[in-house]
């Protein structure tokens, strides 16, 4: 008698969701593992709601594009057969916004970045992911401070000593604000930065790690290819970087450790800061030496374009992230805006996995041809 109830308010709700949407989501949850998950966490009391049906919500808060928690709550209220899918008893209250905001802030992130290698290994075995061209790159993630607000008029608020009180664990970053060549503006803003290791022949996600925004993107990179290196070898591969990542060490370890290649831009010694009239310029003159591995790459080279052309993926990839509502966060705590951009690297990357294991590969990069062709 209960199946039969349940079968019949199923029926019902699903009306009010498109069909080709509900299927997209179910699709996705079952081709997504969360083994690596506690079903249940007791730090929540014993009549929480399950740790996978939160974190599937999540998915569909990025999948959807919200970058606020209360249009998640609000899309689930008026979608209960999605709700279903993410796994909730939905004749029951769905979880508040507050509960769904103290759910992000104190999952513990190293126990949601177990569910990144499995989905990659998943992708591997699928022949969709790879190591053998690897770019890593990082993007800006704003906080949701009013330091941010280019309405804002107080004074200084770009100063390290006007740290934001509303959230503690932002820093103090500087992005570019042009990509024009001739013309690089950049800006100040308060938030952090996530980088991201993509696979240059399918644009998916390998790893990643959110730090603060005064962290340079060369210091986090080793610790990335040793962390990706664990669970998928990263052995004679092509690593392909811009300029940010231009420090010998990186160029040494790649090369030695993981017997690969680099393909990363330099700073050209006739860049405009190299001849400024200054005592201090803006860049370094390198001489040659015979047996300095970053010295002996001809940058100039045909193979040499053609392969750092490929370097292009990870700012597409990027570009996909935003997307996903990740550009500016609206959580206040380093430890939600970690696992919302981890939440998001997996719904991209299992959103991919659903569309081969569905004969829908041709667009596995796209999820709103996903959702009207499912």
């Amino acid at each position: 008698m209960v199946f039969i109830y349940r079968q019949e308010i199923l029926k019902d709700i699903s009306l009010f969701t498109s069909q080709p949407k509900a299927k997209f989501y179910d699709e996705l949850f079952i081709n997504l593992d969360l083994s690596c998950i506690p079903a249940q966490n007791s730090k929540f009391g014993r009549a929480s709601y399950s740790n996978h049906s939160m974190i599937c919500a999540f998915i569909v808060m990025k999948c959807e594009g919200f970058s606020q928690i209360s249009d998640l709550h609000d899309y689930l209220s008026n979608n209960l057969i999605i709700a279903h899918y993410c796994g909730f008893d939905i004749s029951r209250e769905l979880p508040s916004y507050a509960k769904f905001t103290r759910f992000i802030r104190e999952f513990d992130n190293d126990i949601l970045q177990t569910v990144m290698p499995s989905q990659v290994l998943k992708a591997a075995d699928l022949s969709l992911i790879d190591s053998s061209f690897i770019a890593l790159d990082a993007t800006p993630v704003k906080a949701n401070v009013s330091n941010n607000n280019p309405k804002s008029f107080k004074k200084n608020k770009f100063s390290k000593a006007s740290h934001p009180k509303s959230d503690k664990d932002c820093r103090l970053g500087v992005q570019t604000a042009s990509n024009q060549h001739n013309e690089k503006n950049y800006e100040f803003y308060w938030g952090y930065k996530n980088h991201i290791l993509v696979d240059c022949i399918s644009g998916l996600p390998i790893c990643e790690l959110t730090t603060g925004a005064n962290v340079s993107d060369s210091s986090v990179t080793l610790e990335i290819l040793k962390k990706a290196n664990s669970f998928l070898p990263l052995a004679e591969c092509s690593f392909l970087a811009d300029k940010t990542y231009d420090v010998k060490v990186i160029y040494n370890t790649v090369h030695d450790t993981y017997n690969g290649d680099c393909f990363i831009d330099c700073c050209p010694c006739n860049h405009k800061c190299w001849n400024n009239d200054k005592k201090n310029r803006g860049c370094t003159k390198y001489v040659t030496i015979p047996d300095d591995y970053r010295l002996s790459i001809d940058r100039c080279s045909i193979a040499f374009k053609s392969v750092y052309a490929l370097r292009t993926e990870a700012e597409r990839y990027n570009s996909r992230f935003k997307q996903a509502g990740c550009e500016r966060v609206f959580v206040r705590s380093g430890n939600s805006v970690k696992n919302l951009n981890t939440i998001a690297h997996i719904s991209l990357l299992s959103i991919a996995i659903a569309a081969v294991i569905t004969k829908k590969a041709a667009s596995y990069r796209s999820v709103k041809t996903l959702k009207r062709l499912a």
